[in-house]
């Protein structure tokens, strides 16, 4: 199966956010991009002057290289042929939640040729409550799986 779109990558930046400098992350490790890894610890001057600012573009580039292991896992729970834009979707739901989301009720749920976006949204909690940045990614992974549409304002690419 083919990957993850650079359309979907962009889909995936826009909830990722975007830092063109190495910075330390939420775990206080060195990271740059859309959230990619540079190393455990956090950011050194060697980093700052290996990696400088960023552009977008190799954000994205790293950002597609990064999703290789959501797309795997996308590969090894849904057993059915997938569209781009499905693909794109799943993709992003592996990258944030883990590649394991997938083998419960939403890959079930896209293998029986259902709508998965009731099952997507069971993944907008946590903490035993719905945080709302985690509902507005479900949904829109929703509208991705179902109308093809990568809320970028260009015309949606309907799955079928």
């Amino acid at each position: 199966m083919s990957g993850l779109s650079r359309r979907g990558a962009h889909f995936i930046g826009r909830f990722e956010g975007w830092r063109a400098e190495p910075y330390n992350d939420a775990a206080n490790n060195a990271t740059i991009g859309f959230g990619h890894l540079l190393h455990d610890g956090p950011v050194t001057a060697a980093d700052r002057r290996r990696w400088g600012t960023l552009t977008e573009e190799r954000g994205i580039e790293l950002l597609l290289e990064d999703a290789a292991t959501a797309s795997a896992a996308v590969d090894r729970a849904v057993h059915r042929a997938l569209s781009q834009c499905e693909r794109d979707a799943l993709v992003s739901f592996a990258f944030n939640c883990g590649g394991g989301a997938l083998e419960g009720s939403v890959g079930q749920a896209v293998d029986a040729g259902h709508d998965p976006t009731p099952h997507l949204e069971e993944w907008s909690h946590a903490g035993g409550r719905v945080l709302p940045g985690l509902l507005r990614r479900r949904q829109a992974e929703a509208r991705l799986f179902v109308h093809g549409d990568y809320g970028d304002g260009e015309k949606p690419q309907p799955p079928r």
